[in-house]
């Protein structure tokens, strides 16, 4: 009797603690999975800003080429206007602002008339004398419409459209942003601009740099970013942008067939909580930091659209052990 009633109070209490186990697990974890979106979230919120503050450094640097350029004009046009015939005077400004070029010579100055004839227009020379609002020259004629209004209407300000790239061949129209000015004494808009494409790519650089230093700190529970390729997966689904817990695959593109120490492939897993919802909480076997040995991890993945990225940031589970 003794022992059958001991065996009985031993498994209620291994019953008990089975229990208990479970909902301390599922505590820990439903704890985690709030810290870790919260984490994630913060980040995008610091991606945001950052991009925000560089396309205003970029609207600030913008407007004041201009102004050099007006300022430029200018100074001719005050000194040399009294000698020179306005066609020589015209040509004077145009060619002492023609070489002026920046970001790898994708970035120069344009001149239209109020009536949109080009009188600048360094990426093809050929085409400067031709009106732009009958032609189909870059961007189309409601292009150049557009900056002239702001230039006459607004007396200068920015301008979004989608426009060719100097030495691209195919015609693909990409999306630019330009300031625009009016330089009154000769009727003329002045502006400059910068496509976005590339102000992405070096916005996307220095904030990778940026990441890899500031997100080092926190060596256990580490943050970790895809760039994507392939929502849907593949060979070559995406590349490993920052991840202090495997340099070795910094820069290289990702399979997402790769299994987790256990054989689970999480990536795919991942993969298809981002396609359905755009995120994803997902436990798996991976190695730990400043060691070989495997431990069982919980990690939030979150798509961020704007540069079709995943942050990412995991924790592992030994704590709960």
């Amino acid at each position: 009797m003794t022992f059958s009633t001991g065996a009985l109070l031993i498994a209620k209490k291994i019953n008990t603690l089975k229990n208990d186990l479970v909902k301390i697990e599922q505590d820990f974890i439903s704890q985690q999975k709030e810290e870790l979106e919260k984490n994630i979230s913060e980040l995008a919120s610091r991606l945001d800003y950052r991009r925000r503050n560089m396309e205003i450094a970029l609207q600030t640097r913008l407007k004041q080429r201009v102004e050099e350029a007006l300022t430029i004009a200018d100074n001719l046009h005050q000194s040399m206007s009294g000698e020179l015939a306005i066609e020589d005077l015209t040509r004077a400004i145009r060619e002492a602002i023609r070489p002026i070029r920046f970001s790898e010579e994708q970035g120069y100055f344009f001149i239209f008339t109020y009536d949109g004839t080009a009188i600048l227009y360094p990426t093809n020379p050929g085409a400067e004398g031709t009106n732009f609002l009958t032609s189909e020259i870059g961007g189309g004629p409601e292009v150049v419409r557009e900056a002239i209004r702001v230039g006459q209407q607004e007396g200068g300000g920015f301008h979004r459209y989608s426009w060719t790239k100097p030495g691209d061949e195919s015609n693909t129209l990409y999306e630019k942003i330009s300031f625009v000015a009016v330089f009154e004494p000769l009727g003329w808009v002045i502006g400059t601009g910068e496509y976005l494409d590339n102000l992405e790519h070096q916005a996307k650089t220095t904030i990778t740099e940026v990441l890899k230093g500031s997100l080092k700190k926190d060596l256990v529970d580490y943050y970790f970013i895809y760039e994507l390729h392939n929502i849907n997966g593949g060979a070559d689904f995406a590349t490993m942008l920052i991840n202090s817990n495997r340099p070795d695959l910094v820069g290289q593109r990702l399979s997402d067939d790769y299994k987790d120490a256990k054989g689970k492939e999480f990536r795919k897993e991942f993969l298809k909580g981002i396609r359905e919802t755009g995120d994803a909480h997902v436990v798996y076997w991976y190695k730990k930091p400043n060691g070989s040995e495997a431990g069982r991890k919980l990690s939030y993945f979150q798509h961020y659209p704007k540069w079709n990225w995943v942050l990412a940031r995991g924790v592992y589970l030994d704590r709960l052990d």
